[in-house]
């Protein structure tokens, strides 16, 4: 026997939240509900139960009768019902579930108040909540780790509480009486959404989008490019994707789209900071001296392509070194590696349309891939004086949040317009990027000193610094492949 009662499941709610409400009615653990309530094969696990057992959005390990008996609702068909609902509009997407509700949860600081997280708020086509428009976390706001949407004790102690204390939730003083809660929806791209019927309509209208950037906002916003794409250039994807001419062509795509945004930061933002750039990309510095303060421009530009192009380190050894490396993925090679797996996944969803045009297909790709790159630029500028000065680089998963937020909010809708064209209208949302103070982003090697000493500077590398060693093991020598090491290590993420 449980401490339950059916209206404390809301609308749109998540096992989740319902799982953390019935942990904290019953001062049970996590674990002890999957083992009282799943199904046989659960039940007879004598070792750990793996995550995939803990998912919670088709709760497949659970006994079905025996979890509507205890919660008396049927809490698999209410799953159903709202996750199909959710993708209607977007049936015809072939994606795994957790492309669609991750499996790190997201959830509104207001509405979890009140013991309640929603599938509005795990759906990754919705960033703020629809009832109290605030942006969604997907964080513990304290340790900054996040917090599996799963029936998990991984990231969480007690109901509603990370393991580093944080409670996202306190019922102190108030009681269960909250968790019955009227829920009023009032964002309006929300609620089209949900009244829509199916949008990608296989012979009238197809939506093209980058998951991870995507939302319903989209559609709400008019078009802000409109052009038209013959249909008689419509192709057999499949025979294409088989041809050298495919992966040649996607490759020299990408590699121009690159080379474009390369030449453009280095002509209108680098134009003054090129002898900088050499002095980092080099490690460059006066016989006997330390390495000089890193310009900032250079340090933006520098772990820019770096990490844009996933090359193995961030410096060249020697000026004819060639720094693009192609990366291979899918049997398609790209310049851009970091983000060869979002270029895929519109390849992927463009390819299960009956709209696979040659020229469509280049002009979406390129877009992505000329805005991204650009704002990705502007990301590295925009920790550049802070990283530069300690000589030090953020850490990896900085690193992909910063790829997040540089991936363009935009979504592509094509139609057949009656005649022969395919016409695609672009919807998107700016990608805000605020440098903040850039007026304070000072170059510090821009002195008639510097200037004048960069032409005795020389590159002394890693490996150009155990080759002095090699041919005179001095003590000196040895001090400085020290002292290189060092600095490259603090630069290395």
């Amino acid at each position: 026997m449980i401490v339950w009662r059916r209206d404390w499941i809301n609308d749109f709610e998540t096992p989740w939240s319902v799982f953390e409400k019935v942990c904290y009615a019953n001062h049970v653990g996590r674990t002890d509900i999957l083992k009282k309530l799943g199904d046989a094969e659960v039940k007879g696990i004598k070792s750990l139960v793996g995550d995939k057992r803990r998912e919670l959005i088709k709760l497949s390990s659970f006994n079905p009768q025996q979890l509507e008996d205890i919660l008396n609702y049927d809490l698999i068909g209410h799953n159903k019902k709202i996750i199909s609902k959710l993708l209607l509009p977007i049936n015809n997407f072939i994606e795994r579930d957790v492309i669609w509700f991750p499996i790190k949860l997201q959830w509104c600081e207001q509405c979890i108040q009140f013991g309640y997280h929603s599938w509005l708020h795990q759906f990754a086509l919705i960033h703020y909540c629809p009832s109290h428009q605030t942006k969604l976390l997907d964080s513990c706001p304290s340790c900054q780790n996040d917090i599996p949407f799963l029936l998990s004790d991984k990231r969480l102690g007690e109901p509603f509480t990370c393991t580093c204390g944080y409670r996202l939730a306190n019922f102190e003083g108030r009681g269960w009486t909250d968790w019955k809660n009227s829920i009023e929806l009032v964002d309006n791209s929300v609620i089209n959404w949900l009244e829509q019927d199916v949008i990608n309509d296989e012979q009238n209208t197809y939506l093209i989008f980058n998951t991870a950037a995507a939302s319903v906002h989209l559609l709400n916003l008019a078009p802000i490019i409109y052009s038209k794409f013959r249909r008689e250039e419509t192709i057999d994807y499949q025979l294409y994707a088989k041809s050298n001419e495919y992966q040649y062509n996607i490759y020299k795509e990408n590699e121009h789209c690159f080379r474009n945004i390369d030449r453009y930061i280095k002509s209108k933002i680098l134009y003054k900071h090129r002898e900088c750039v050499r002095i980092l990309q080099e490690l460059k510095k006066e016989e006997g001296e330390n390495f000089p303060p890193i310009c900032p421009f250079a340090y933006a530009y520098v772990f820019w392509k770096h990490t844009l192009l996933k090359n193995d380190r961030f410096y060249i050894e020697g000026r004819k070194e060639d720094s693009i490396k192609l990366r291979q993925y899918s049997g398609l090679k790209f310049v851009t590696g970091l983000i060869q797996d979002h270029i895929i996944d519109i390849l992927n969803k463009i390819s299960i349309s009956n709209y696979f045009n040659k020229n469509l297909v280049h002009w979406t790709i390129n877009r992505f891939t000329t805005e991204f790159c650009l704002n990705y630029f502007y990301q590295w500028l925009n920790i550049a004086k802070k990283h530069s000065e300690a000589i030090t680089t953020p850490s990896w998963t900085e690193v992909l949040k910063m790829v997040e937020n540089s991936l363009p909010k935009s979504l592509y809708k094509i139609q057949l317009d009656g005649s022969v064209n395919l016409t695609v209208e672009l919807f998107a949302l700016p990608n805000i990027i605020i440098i903040e103070n850039l007026e304070n982003v000072k170059c510090k090697l821009r002195t008639k000193h510097v200037r004048k000493s960069y032409r005795n500077m020389k590159s002394i590398t890693p490996m150009m610094a155990a080759m002095r060693i090699f041919d005179n093991p001095s003590k000196e020598n040895k001090l400085q492949r020290d002292y290189v090491e060092a600095y490259v290590s603090r630069l290395t993420i």
